[in-house]
């Protein structure tokens, strides 16, 4: 029989043969585990950076989609005034009375002729006495500047037009003077017809008003040609407050003092 010690002895050596095995049995499948490990970490930084990618590109897709909205929205905005112009100006064009076609479409009647009148001695107009001065025709009443704003406030062309000198259009220099920020004064060119602007002569002074269809088209849109200043009021069209003093330079005429509109 063996001792107490060789059998502890004997016992460790088994124990030491078991490890041995299951370390050979056990080896060769730790490899996998390692390699199993890295593939995970580089799959998910190979996500990690995709997704980054993919954030960026739909940053820049929001921002470019955002500078088109604003172009777009700029566009519409700038076609909706034309537009509303365009309505104000055809909106002021004359068109044909239904009066004037009614007479147009209709046969000319028989005009029944008047009777006349038995004159009397006593109905007959006297004579002039000798030395007597002739009858005089009432004098026109004189043009008055204010006279002639309030005429052009409440529609009367005909008024303004009958006291026009002529027809005014800003000139094309001045035009693109304007557009480049190189003018220090608009100047206007004497027209045949059409003109966007009347010239009236007031005591000894030149005054720039604008006609009935230019002064309508303020209430849609005021351009900033070195004419007129502009004031919002509680009104319901464009009113015209003071017009533009003139000076004559020679050629063309040039604004010296701004005229004043009152837009609703």
């Amino acid at each position: 029989m063996l001792n107490p010690v060789e059998q502890r002895l004997e016992q460790l050596e088994q124990l030491k043969t078991s490890k041995a095995d299951a370390a050979v049995e056990i080896g060769p499948i730790t490899a996998p585990f390692a390699l199993l490990t890295g593939g995970s970490l580089l799959v998910a930084l190979l996500g990690l950076a995709a997704g980054i990618t993919a954030h960026l590109q739909l940053r820049r897709s929001h921002q470019s989609l955002r500078r088109q909205t604003d172009n777009l929205r700029t566009r519409l905005n700038t076609l909706e005034m034309q537009v509303e112009q365009d309505r104000v100006v055809n909106r002021t064009r004359p068109t044909p009375s239904a009066t004037t076609q009614l007479f147009v479409s209709q046969p000319p009647t028989a005009t029944p002729m008047p009777k006349p009148m038995a004159v009397t001695p006593a109905a007959t107009t006297p004579a002039p006495l000798p030395g007597a001065p002739p009858a005089q025709s009432p004098a026109p009443s004189p043009i008055s500047k204010a006279g002639l704003i309030a005429a052009l406030n409440n529609g009367d062309r005909q008024q303004l037009r009958d006291a026009a000198q002529a027809e005014l259009n800003i000139t094309s220099e001045s035009e693109n003077a304007i557009a480049t920020g190189r003018a220090t004064a608009t100047e206007l060119e004497e027209v045949p017809g059409g003109g966007s602007y009347w010239l009236i002569s007031v005591n000894q002074q030149h005054w720039l008003f604008p006609t009935d269809r230019t002064l309508k088209g303020f209430a849609a849109a005021q351009p900033s040609k070195g004419l007129f200043t502009y004031e919002q009021q509680t009104i319901s069209k464009a009113q015209l407050i003071e017009p533009a003093l003139l000076d004559y330079t020679g050629a063309t005429w040039s604004v010296k003092t701004l005229g004043r509109i009152g837009t609703p």
